[in-house]
């Protein structure tokens, strides 16, 4: 369990846990005593972006007041999302009212005034589809109720929840921002192609998100063109803002290069069908077979947790393999820098955080070309590409990264890209473009054109 403690009475919160050295051995890979344990930062974690935060709001560029609206009931991976989400919007807004669940546990300074709507118990079908209702509802009064202290109401996670309230906010003359995060129902339905129920609740969320795409002034959108096309969103391309979230650099740092580290493959993720998971378990004996030396480690919570241990004890790789499940987000920098590689094999993405907070440790990744990691990184150069996650085509670029005599280099830029474009301060002026956007109610530019516009601002265009 998280613990919250705040820096000098200052209202920011970050937090601490006391960490299980036995874990943690397994998670990096290490033996008992083979791996010291980084030192401890000298100052907490959220200073510098606390400094920076306050300098912009000195530089009067504080002037919006908005609402940010998310589902009550978050899964675990999205709620440091949430809070970074919040946190680039502070340096540009004088306010922000946070509607979210009770769960959320993270706190502010008296600038963000956050209401916390109790969840939906999960039970029945039936009954999980009033409880949505009923926080919809929720969401709505609280809407309603604050609607004289702000003029833009960004709804974030996905575009299917919340319809109520995005009734509620045109009715009320607000500008709206949708979320798109990650996510393709069209895609969903061809993975689970034997379920009927599935596929009739995939087609429902799909209605529901295109008509919070029309009801939208602005939506934002992972990565850039490629998942514009990918998630189908091109008839809405003059809506489109490219945003991603940020990553804070100095927390995510190499603290071992390349040649000090073992060679452990990671995956770190949710445990099921879109991430590809069990495909990757299938690839772990084809990789021994070359690479008899390698450990992997499977880190994460999910529905597939009993099939993955499963799957790995059929195989007979037990002793070469870690399932280590729910790891505390103060633990994640630790995790990253200690692994050789980093594979995501999904089938389904947006831009995952973890791929760019493991680029930031110096651990190169082997992603499939899916969502926004097209427009994120190259093959060969600050990545390795898997064309095809079937366990054979995982088993191939995994062998191809390990025996890569540019692995160092990749690390290098993968670091460097991090450093220099997904920082706190770059992704505060995207997040403030965006805003802009949203309360003048332009018909804007065209998706490619502001990618292009953002890659001069930024150097970065490939």
């Amino acid at each position: 369990m998280l613990r919250y403690e705040t820096q000098n009475g200052s209202g920011w919160h970050s937090p601490r846990t006391r960490a299980d050295g036995e874990q943690m051995a397994q998670v990096t890979g290490a033996s008992n005593g083979a791996n010291s344990d980084r030192a401890p930062p000298k100052h907490d974690q959220l200073t510098a972006l606390r400094s920076s935060a306050d300098a912009m709001m000195r530089s009067n560029t504080a002037r919006f007041r908005v609402c940010v609206i998310s589902v009550p009931t978050l899964p675990f991976n999205h709620i440091a999302t949430l809070d970074h989400f919040v946190r680039l919007l502070m340096p540009s807004c004088q306010k922000i009212f946070l509607i979210t669940g009770k769960d959320f546990p993270y706190q502010y300074d008296n600038r963000v005034v956050v209401t916390r709507v109790n969840p939906h118990k999960n039970g029945s079908p039936l009954d999980q589809i009033a409880g949505k209702v009923i926080e919809q509802i929720a969401d709505a009064i609280h809407l309603i109720r604050l609607a004289h202290n702000f003029s833009i109401v960004l709804f974030h996670f996905n575009p299917h929840h919340n319809q109520l309230p995005i009734i509620c906010a045109k009715a009320l003359k607000k500008r709206i921002v949708v979320c798109h995060i990650g996510g393709n129902y069209i895609l969903e339905q061809k993975l689970s192609p034997t379920s009927g129920a599935k596929r009739i609740l995939c087609s429902a969320a799909a209605c529901l998100s295109r008509f919070s795409y029309l009801m939208a002034n602005v939506i934002t959108c992972e990565g850039g063109e490629y998942l514009m096309r990918w998630s189908q969103l091109e008839k809405y391309e003059r809506k489109l803002v490219w945003f991603v979230h940020y990553v804070d650099i100095d927390r995510f740092s190499i603290v071992k290069p390349q040649d000090g580290r073992s060679d452990v493959i990671g995956y770190f993720g949710r445990l099921d069908n879109k991430k590809g998971v069990l495909n990757l378990i299938r690839a772990m004996p084809l990789i021994l077979k070359e690479r008899g030396d390698v450990r992997f480690v499977i880190a994460g919570p999910g529905p597939l947790r009993g099939a993955v241990e499963r799957e790995i004890k059929l195989l007979d790789i037990n002793d070469k393999v870690d399932v280590v499940g729910f790891i505390e987000e103060i633990q994640v920098p630790k995790i990253l820098t200690q692994w050789r590689l980093l594979a995501l094999p999904s089938y389904e993405e947006g831009v995952p955080v973890v791929i760019m907070q493991a680029m930031a440790c110096g651990t190169p990744v082997a992603v499939t070309p899916v969502g926004g990691i097209p427009d994120l990184v190259r093959d060969n150069y600050e990545a390795f590409i898997i064309y095809d996650n079937t366990p054979e085509g995982i088993a191939r670029t995994v062998l191809r990264a390990l025996q890569s005599r540019n692995l160092e280099r990749i690390a290098a830029r993968g670091r460097h890209l991090i450093e220099k474009t997904y920082g706190f301060e770059q992704m505060v002026v995207r997040y403030r473009a965006m805003l802009e956007k949203a309360d003048q109610e332009t018909k804007g530019i065209s998706l490619w054109q502001e990618h292009t516009n953002q890659c001069r601002i930024y150097g970065d265009c490939k």
